[in-house]
Parts: structure tokens; C-alpha cells; sequence
């Protein structure tokens, strides 16, 4: 009796351990991408996550491993480390990797619980032999507008240095933010930001963001009445007119093709020329003869006139409206060489750079500041910081558009 009771106790312990197990055990044991400014390049390895990293003096030289264990039931979730490599890096107990010096090294992360649930991870480790000098940005002092967002240009030298990655940060990320090298103003005010290199020799550049609020241009109805007058008495000057014409040419030629312009307003009399939408934009004078290089060019000055004699606020609504549409659906990016000089009365009111045209609106720099022009689907115009060229419509239109 003595011995089957003990027998029993046996079969039943194994019993409770076995339920146990089955309903507790570590599934899967893996490892988020670490956080480290200086990893350049990661892909995967024979199997395995591979991560480049750069290291040097004045650098925190450290990523702190964060492992993921699925269970079930209450298993154990600790895990233990280990480099295979202690020369090139070693891990502590709390997955603290401090790399030592350039190489190739396998981080092993297992399971306390159950030693064959592990995963691993791979660094590939090159120190910094030559740091950067100097850190340089397009201007340091930046306006834009509400809602805007601007890439800011950055120098680094020497272009031999080793490690030419960037961190960006803002003195108050509520009036704009900084990231990836992208300015985003976020509500008007004044911050700095800063961009500084990872490298350990603490160079660094700043700029002065101010934010002001977007401007809205609408159409006046009350000022557009028949026989309605634009005076121009100006010019459109390229500093490379047959590229921005041939670009402007695809871009006219996509928006036509997808019926974001009116039929009705496929031809329009503006001042002393007919603008027509065919195949691309052509401009004609009071003769019919097509001068559209000699516009692009500014040797043909645009003088006062009659726009449309049915021409109403309804009628250039829907045309924004249009336009609107058009944006948000443009297949890429339109891209135009060199400047737009816009002038008037013989004075030049401002010269555009930089511009393209896209599905966030028309982008371009004038006065040293990031633009956008954008067409509203209410049939208004957004334009962000750029007051000069809104003043230069609101003119030309009559106050039309205000």
C-alpha cells in the first residue's frame, strides 16, 4: 500500500508539473530596432537583423537592447545576454551593448526560462577617423507661414568626414517642429532650431524661425462685373524659358487631360493676349500670332485690357476649384529651372526660385522665405508668406482677388 501511495504521489506530481507546463511556456523571444542617432544602415544578415553603427570619442558609444517575450500562462520573461565578440562590444545583465572599437558582433538575447526560445541581433561597427569641421544651413534667419513646411539645405564639412549624420531638435516644438531635416510651423511665434552633428565634435548650426499666420486671398464679388479689367503693364521674366516652358507645357497638359479646366475657361483674354489650354499653354496677341516665347522670355510686355466680358465671380470659383482638384491629384512633382521675375509698371515686384508645383499647391522662395500658393476646394487662394506676389494678383485683378 505504502508503495503504491508513493507511486501515486509521483505520477501525480509529474502530472501537475506537465499541466503546468503546458499551460505556461515562453513562445518567442525578439528584439526591437534599437534607438542610436549613429545607425546609418540596417538590412538582414544570413537570417538575422543587421545594424550599421558609427563610434568615436565624445560619442555615447552605447544602445540599450529591447526584447520582447511572448508567454503563456505566467512564465518567466528575464532574459540573459551575450556578445560573441567582447573585443568589438559587450552587453550587460539590463541589454546595455558598449561597443570598444570597429568590427563585426552578434548580440545573443535567450530566454531564463527556456534557453532554446533566443534570438540575435548583428552589428556592424566602423569608428569615426575623420570628424566634422563646420556645419553650415542655407540662411539663419527663416519666416514661414502657418501650416507651411520647409526643408532646410545643410552643409557639412569636410565631405570627407566620416559620420555626416544630422540631429535636429526646436526650442518650442508648439510653434514649429523639427525632424528629418523638415521645418513644420505649427502656430505663429518664434522658436530656434538647432542642427548638430552625432559625430562627438559638437558642431552645430541654428536658425531663427519666425511663424505668421496664413493669408487668405477669396474672390470679390462685388468687383467682378462684365467687361472686367486686368492691368499688368508688366512682364514674366524666366531665366530659362524654353525648360519652364516646356515644363509648364506637362503640367498644363495633365491638368487639361483630367478636365480640371472648364472648357469655357480653356481660353481667356488677359490684358492684350488670349491665354489658350491646348496641348499645353499658349499665349496669342491682339493678331492671333502665338508669342508665348517672347512672354516666357519678358520681351513682350502684358498690358491693360479686358479679361472676359462674361466673366463673374462663379465662373473664376469654379477655375480655383479646378485647380484644387488638380493638385491634390497631380501624378509627380513639376519641378522648374531657374527663377520667375514678375515685374510691373517697369519695377520688378518679386523674383520666385526654386519653384515647383505639386500635390501640396505651388511651392517657391521669395525674399529669402519659403511660399506656397494654394487653391482652396471653396474657391479661394491660400497664400502663405508670400505678401508681395498676393499684392501683385490683387493689383493685376483690380482687387478682385483680395
Amino acid at each position: 500500500m505504502k508503495k503504491f501511495l508513493k507511486t501515486f504521489a509521483v505520477a501525480a506530481g509529474m502530472a501537475m508539473i506537465l499541466g503546468m507546463s503546458s499551460q505556461a511556456a515562453v513562445k518567442k523571444v525578439t528584439v526591437a530596432k534599437p534607438v542610436q542617432t549613429r545607425l546609418y544602415k540596417s538590412h538582414t544578415y544570413k537570417g538575422t537583423p543587421c545594424y550599421h553603427i558609427y563610434i568615436g570619442s565624445g560619442c555615447t558609444n552605447t544602445v540599450k537592447l529591447k526584447p520582447t517575450v511572448t508567454v503563456t500562462g505566467k512564465s518567466s520573461k528575464k532574459v540573459t545576454y551575450k556578445s560573441s565578440n567582447t573585443s568589438i562590444a559587450t552587453v550587460s545583465s539590463t541589454g546595455v551593448v558598449k561597443f570598444k572599437k570597429g568590427g563585426a558582433v552578434r548580440i545573443t538575447v535567450t530566454s531564463k526560462s527556456n534557453p532554446k526560445k533566443k534570438t540575435s541581433v548583428r552589428f556592424e561597427v566602423k569608428s569615426i577617423t575623420k570628424k566634422v569641421s563646420s556645419i553650415k544651413t542655407a540662411s539663419t534667419k527663416i519666416q514661414m507661414a502657418v501650416g507651411q513646411s520647409q526643408k532646410v539645405k545643410v552643409t557639412v564639412s569636410p565631405k570627407s568626414a566620416t559620420c555626416k549624420l544630422l540631429s535636429y531638435s526646436s526650442s518650442n516644438s508648439k510653434v514649429v517642429t523639427f525632424k528629418n531635416g523638415t521645418l513644420k510651423a505649427l502656430k505663429p511665434g518664434k522658436a530656434t532650431v538647432k542642427v548638430s552633428a552625432v559625430d562627438g565634435s559638437k558642431k552645430y548650426a541654428k536658425i531663427t524661425v519666425t511663424v505668421v499666420k496664413a493669408e487668405t486671398g477669396s474672390v470679390d464679388s462685388d468687383k467682378v462685373k462684365d467687361d472686367v479689367k486686368i492691368s499688368i503693364n508688366g512682364k514674366t521674366v524666366w531665366s530659362s524659358p524654353v525648360k519652364a516652358r516646356s515644363i509648364m507645357n506637362q503640367l498644363v497638359t495633365e491638368i487639361a487631360k483630367n478636365n480640371y479646366i472648364p472648357a469655357d475657361l480653356k481660353e481667356i483674354q488677359m490684358g492684350n493676349i488670349k491665354l489658350v489650354v491646348n496641348n499645353g499653354l499658349r499665349f496669342l496677341d491682339e493678331n492671333g500670332k502665338d508669342i508665348t516665347s517672347s512672354v516666357y522670355s519678358g520681351s513682350y510686355v502684358i498690358s491693360e485690357g479686358v479679361v472676359n466680358e462674361n466673366l463673374d465671380a462663379a465662373r473664376i470659383g469654379r477655375m480655383i476649384k479646378g485647380l484644387s482638384q488638380a493638385n491634390k491629384n497631380l501624378s509627380k512633382t513639376y519641378e522648374f529651372p531657374g527663377s520667375l521675375t514678375l515685374t510691373r509698371n517697369g519695377k520688378t515686384v518679386a523674383k520666385l526660385s526654386s519653384i515647383s508645383v505639386s500635390k501640396k499647391g505651388i511651392s517657391f522662395v521669395t525674399d529669402k522665405n519659403q511660399a506656397n500658393i494654394i487653391f482652396n476646394s471653396d474657391g479661394t487662394i491660400k497664400f502663405l508668406n508670400c505678401p508681395k506676389v498676393a499684392q501683385y494678383f490683387s493689383n493685376i485683378t483690380n482687387g478682385i482677388i483680395s
